[in-house]
This record gives structure tokens, C-alpha cells and sequence, in this order.
């Protein structure tokens, strides 16, 4: 990338940054991903193309942007160079006159996690007078002319670089900057080949439906889910008190899912046992032990008591536990967590936590002894410290 970008005289340091971080071969067919970083035009849906790196980088640079700036593109294609603008510029308002690229552009750029792009499907001569005016204005068509539309969205100052050509598959790229109300400045760039520019105020095109902004119906569950999350470094360094704030008075906390997940998961989830424990009061937690034992592992179990609704205690069901109190599993489901103020019984489906870490103050009852059914024999012991 930078032998085909630096080499030509693209020397901006934010626009190589934003060519670097822009996964080209997410905007690709599948069975073009090896050419991602070819620098060439590549074939994309309805007979249109994503430009090659270089022109992308060179019409960017052109813009002269500086970071924070409001951008409208004309022709979104596959998303591409929206990426790479949206990587410099606060927001960049998009508009393409081909539905069907408009909603593919938008689902992936979304998918990535581009957050400040926007999208109309529409005229693109006819620019996006709504967002107007703009910081710098730029085109990916080859046009008779450059769109009056498009100098009245300018911003005083701004630039809007463009390719133009009386052939309509073969043009000059041109910078027009707004030096006053009524007053822009021309300048040449190179020779480019760009698509036609449809529309209005470009070469010749059906009639153009009435603009629409294209918008996702919802958005993407990893991005709902990112957009939740609190990172933190180490699992051990974990800040717990946000959560402990929300789950506030809550009776019965569920953990999550027993079946399956990543050690650092079952870590986690040892941590917020521990801490509804030591930081909320919580000592009743109940269990739902793994199915399978773990080879070449064991941890000491206590032995633990359930209160029956009638009020009687008796041992918990303890199969595979021998008089030794050795327990075969080293890891076990625990389901509702309780503090010890509550009285009723609450039993919840959640994920694994190491015996070895549980604290004195709590107890832990197997599961399945809520049922008057005979408990399954596959069942591992519940503990408690």
C-alpha cells in the first residue's frame, strides 16, 4: 500500500493512516480478496467499480482535510473511500443513485463500525442540500461539468474535487475551492477515468424516485453489544463496581450460560460470584453441576444443606461424591445467586465457576434437587467451602 501510495506523492500523514487501518477486501467480492491491495479498479455490483487505492488516496489528500471537518461524497460504490474519509472527517453524509449499492455500503460500513457516516440514496448532482454546507465536497463520477448544486453546498473555503470531461469515460480530476460568496478558484489535478456521473446536473440518466435515507433496520447485535461492554485490561483488574451499582437490590442475579464459553469467561464469572459474596451480602447460590469430569482433577467439597419449602433441612444430593468429600468436577454450573434476605427460591440456568474459589459465607446447592424427580446419576456434586 505504500509503495503505491507514499511513492506517488501522497505524503499526508492522516490519509496514509486512514489507508492503513480500511480493510479493502471487506468491500470486495469474496473471489477478489487476493487483489484487495492490487493498485487497481475493481468490478463490484451493478456493473459499477471500487477505485483503485491510489486514486482514493490521492482525491483525499486533494481535500486537504485536518480532522473534525463535515464531508459529502458523491458516488458511495462499495463504501471504500467513505471509510477512508470517515477515518479523518467528523461526518461524512454520502449519497449514491444506485439503491442497491447504497444498502450493501451501508451494512458493511456499519458492520465495521463506522458510526459517522450517513447515507442517501438519491441525485448525487444534486448533492445533499440538508447537511450543507461542507467543509469539502468530493466526487467519484466523471461529469460534463462540475454540478452547481454541489459549489452552492460548499462551505467558503472549502474544497471539492471532482473528476470532469467532455468524454464521459475519460476526465481531468479538479480541485474547486470557494475563495468567496461567489468567487471559486480551479485547479488541475491529473487525468483520471472514473464511471459516469449520472443525474440532473450530469451526463444523461433515468428518471431519479424521490431522495431516501437509507438506514439499517437494525443495528448489528455485535455493535449493540460493543456499545454495552466496559473494557478493562485483565480480568483480575476488573472495575465491578458499575455492575454491582445496576444489579442494586436485585434478589436473584443470573450469571449466564453453563454449556460453554472460554476459560477467560468462566474467570470472569468467578469474579462477580466473588464479589456478589464479599460487596452485596450474597450466601445462598445455587447449582447446576457439569455433566462431564474433568480427567486428572478434584477439589474438597463441604457439605452442603438445603432448606426444603417446608421448612426441613436435609443433605443435598451429592452423587459422585464419596465419603472423602472429594468432588470429581473442579468446575460446576451455578444458577441463581441469592442474597441470604431472601426467603424464596429462584433457579436460573448460568455458567461455571471453580469450586476452589468459593468463600465460606456461601453455600451451594445442586439444581436439580428443586425437582421431586429423581435427580439424573450424570450429575457432579454440589459444594460448598
Amino acid at each position: 500500500m505504500d509503495h503505491h501510495i507514499f511513492a506517488r506523492g501522497v505524503r499526508s500523514p492522516r490519509v496514509l493512516e486512514a489507508m492503513r487501518k480500511v480493510p479493502r477486501e471487506a468491500f470486495l467480492p469474496h473471489d477478489l480478496h487476493e487483489f484487495a491491495y492490487e493498485d487497481a479498479p475493481l468490478p463490484i455490483a451493478a456493473e459499477q467499480t471500487i477505485s483503485q487505492p491510489y486514486i482514493v488516496a490521492l482525491m483525499t489528500d486533494a481535500l486537504a482535510l485536518e480532522g473534525g471537518e463535515k464531508v459529502l461524497e458523491i458516488g458511495t460504490g462499495s463504501g471504500y473511500a467513505a471509510a477512508v474519509l470517515a477515518e479523518i472527517a467528523g461526518e461524512v453524509y454520502t449519497v449514491e443513485r444506485i439503491g442497491q449499492l447504497a444498502e450493501k455500503a451501508a451494512a458493511v460500513l456499519t458492520g465495521l463500525g463506522y458510526h459517522n457516516i450517513h447515507f442517501l440514496h438519491g441525485d448525487g448532482t444534486r448533492g445533499w442540500p440538508d447537511h450543507a454546507p461542507y467543509d469539502a465536497i468530493v466526487v467519484a463520477a466523471g461529469g460534463p461539468k462540475v454540478p452547481e448544486a454541489l459549489r452552492a453546498q460548499l462551505k467558503v473555503g472549502g474544497r471539492l474535487v471532482i473528476p470532469v470531461g467532455s468524454d464521459a469515460r475519460a476526465q481531468e480530476l479538479v480541485r474547486i475551492t470557494r475563495i468567496s460568496q461567489d468567487e471559486y478558484k480551479r485547479e488541475d489535478l491529473a487525468d483520471v477515468r472514473f464511471v459516469p456521473l449520472l443525474g440532473q446536473e450530469g451526463w444523461q440518466a433515468p428518471a431519479q424516485e424521490h431522495p431516501r435515507v437509507v438506514k439499517l433496520r437494525g443495528e448489528p447485535l455485535a455493535h449493540v453489544i460493543a456499545s454495552a461492554a466496559e473494557p478493562f485490561d485483565t480480568i483480575g483488574a476488573a472495575e465491578l463496581t458499575p455492575l454491582l451499582a445496576r444489579i442494586g437490590d436485585a434478589r436473584v442475579v443470573l450469571l449466564g450460560e453453563a454449556s460453554h464459553g472460554s476459560s477467560e469467561f468462566y474467570s470472569m464469572r468467578e469474579q462477580i460470584s466473588r464479589a456478589l459474596i464479599t460487596r452485596k451480602g450474597f450466601n445462598f447460590i445455587a447449582i447446576e453441576a457439569t455433566g462431564r469430569t474433568p480427567p486428572a482433577s478434584t477439589t474438597t467439597c463441604a457439605t452442603a444443606k438445603r432448606r426444603h419449602r417446608n421448612g426441613r433441612r436435609s443433605p443435598a444430593f451429592r452423587p459422585g461424591c464419596g465419603a472423602t468429600g472429594k468432588c470429581a468436577a473442579s468446575s460446576i454450573g451455578c444458577a441463581a445467586i441469592m442474597p441470604s434476605s431472601s426467603r424464596k427460591r429462584a433457579w436460573a440456568s448460568t455458567a461455571s465457576i471453580s469450586t476452589a474459589s468459593m468463600l465460606p459465607s456461601a453455600r451451594c446447592l445442586n439444581i436439580s434437587t428443586r425437582s421431586t424427580r429423581k435427580p439424573p446419576k450424570s450429575r457432579a456434586c454440589a459444594t460448598a467451602a
